[in-house]
């Protein structure tokens, strides 16, 4: 199956889909080196502001007959991740400013917690788990209240909001689980390992900011960063385009 072109009935438009993804990760690719200083860190500057921009440019022009709530919900979490992008870069000038990004990449995961949720028919089945998801479920659990345990020790008067923020990212990846069976499997398995690539991305960012410098953090948390959002973008592109014809809100 060629997960850029079509799948399950529906078109998409091949070509620029294609080179939309390529721009994208040719400047992440350019920012991760100019992070690890491999390159001049101007080009850093240049490519992070504009990741998320292309992808929107992407997710609009392959959506553009289908304006509903999920569509809405689904930019306002790419807007806000990069209202957080922006805000993480001025960082070194102003703590304030990681504050900001938090807050900023907290409320692009509600959104995101928004639009995964909107594709689930039926707000029951978060009390009704399949039992084959249990595990999974359990995995997600696990891995947040072992992370945070581990980092608690050092997070001082971020106590609060990293907790909040954690609470947020792990609803975030459990509502992206709970929409296999309410989608097409190629819009599940997108989403879902979007989710997953964002919990390690904040992951890393956290354990690098909080508990001792990461080797290469650049690389571990810009590259889980944007495969999670390249992934989220193509997970609703599919979601969105298969059932633009079946009403969805």
């Amino acid at each position: 199956m060629d997960i850029l072109t079509s799948t399950n009935g529906y078109n998409l438009k091949t070509n620029t889909l294609i080179f939309n993804s390529i721009a994208y990760f040719i400047a992440l690719t350019i920012n991760i080196l100019a992070g690890e200083g491999i390159i001049n860190s101007e080009w850093g500057d240049f490519t992070k502001p504009i990741l998320i921009p292309i992808l929107i440019n992407g997710f609009i022009y392959q959506t553009k007959n289908t304006k509903n709530r999920f569509f809405y919900y689904t930019i306002a979490g790419l807007i806000l991740s990069w209202f957080g992008d922006i805000l993480l870069m001025y960082v070194e000038t102003d703590s304030g400013f990681f504050i900001a990004g938090l807050i900023s990449f907290l409320l692009a995961h509600v959104a995101y917690i928004l639009s995964f949720t909107n594709s689930i028919q039926n707000p029951l089945s978060f009390v009704e788990v399949p039992p084959k998801q249990l595990p999974l479920y359990a995995i997600i659990l696990a891995y947040s209240a072992v992370f945070f345990y581990r980092i608690s020790p050092y997070l001082g008067d971020m106590f609060a909001p990293v907790l909040i923020y954690l609470l947020v990212i792990t609803t975030m990846g459990l509502t992206a689980l709970r929409r296999y069976g309410f989608t097409i499997p190629i819009s599940f398995y997108f989403t879902f390992l979007g989710a997953v690539f964002f919990m390690a991305s904040d992951s890393c960012l956290a354990y690098n900011k909080f508990v001792t410098p990461i080797p290469a953090s650049s690389f571990w948390i810009m590259s889980t960063y944007g495969i999670a959002q390249f992934c989220i973008k193509m997970g609703a592109i599919h979601h969105l385009n298969q059932f633009q014809k079946s009403g969805v809100n």
